[in-house]
This record gives C-alpha cells, structure tokens and sequence, in this order.
C-alpha cells in the first residue's frame, strides 16, 4: 500500500511527466504526493564579493522553486490530492534520496532523460544515482517517443517510428 509518493520536480515538462503517473497512484491508493525540487547551485572557490552575490542567488533560486511547487501542488489539490511541497539544498540526487528516507516514502516517481551512450557517461544520470542507491521502489518515466509517421503510397504504408 502507497501512502507516500515523492516526485522530484527540476521545472521541466519531463519532470512534470512524472506528476500524472504519482497521480495515478494516488488516486487509487490515496497517498500522499510530496513534491521536491533541489535548488542546488555549485559554488566554486572565489572571493567573498562573489559569495555575498551567490548567496541571493539561492535566495532567488529557492523562492522561484517555492513558487513553481505551489502552483503545481495548488492545481493539485483542487483536483483532490494530498499533497505537500519542499526544497532542498543539496545537489538532486542526494536531495532525492534525502527526502525519501526523512520521509519514509513507500515510492519514488521520477523522470529520466533516457540518455545512452556518451551523452550518458558525460552527464551522468540523477535517475541512475537515486535507481542504485536506494532500497525504495522507483519509477522511471521515460521521455514520450517521437510520433509515428504513417505515409501512404497506393497500396502500402509506410510507418517511421
């Protein structure tokens, strides 16, 4: 039984994909839906001056993530969903993961980038990290595949996926 779902949000319509499959189980579980987005900005080695400027930059961050949670939480809610927003500091899979084991969560629902290749060696996958990392069951949405393009030629057809 799902009484806590935890879908981590980055303001992409990837990672809002995973917002109506959370949905889907909550509705027939009722679980609670608990939105995380990390708003975590690397800070390199620079001079204080530049440290101060970082600082408002997670303020500004942090307040943009607080507002886009809400607004996805309040649409929501006014369909009849349980469900709670927060943020994190930490870089996002370590968010994730946090969030999951602070909160007990009975799943993980998530979007992938579904990167292969060298483009999946170079970028690495936050997916991947939470995937292996934890002991939590986890869904992985996949990006929708391009649409298929039927031609037609007299008597055959011809389908490109």
């Amino acid at each position: 039984m799902y009484e806590k779902i935890l879908v981590p949000l980055d303001g992409s319509e990837l990672a809002e994909r995973a917002v109506r499959h959370a949905e889907e189980i909550a509705r027939g579980t009722g679980a609670e839906v608990l939105l995380l987005q990390s708003v975590f900005i690397p800070m390199p080695i620079v001079p204080e001056a530049v440290l101060i400027a970082g600082g408002k930059a997670v303020e500004d961050t942090s307040r943009i993530a607080v507002e886009y949670l809400e607004k996805t939480a309040a649409s929501m809610r006014a369909e009849g969903y349980r469900v709670r927003t927060m943020i994190d500091e930490r870089p996002p899979a370590d968010a994730i993961l946090h969030a999951a084991d602070r909160e007990e969560v009975d799943a993980i629902v998530m979007s992938t980038h579904g990167r292969s290749g060298l483009s999946r060696l170079v970028m690495g996958s936050v997916a991947e990290s939470v995937l292996h990392a934890t002991r939590r069951p986890v869904m992985l949405v996949k990006p929708e595949p391009p649409p298929v393009v039927a031609e037609k030629d007299e008597d055959w057809y011809l389908h490109v996926p």
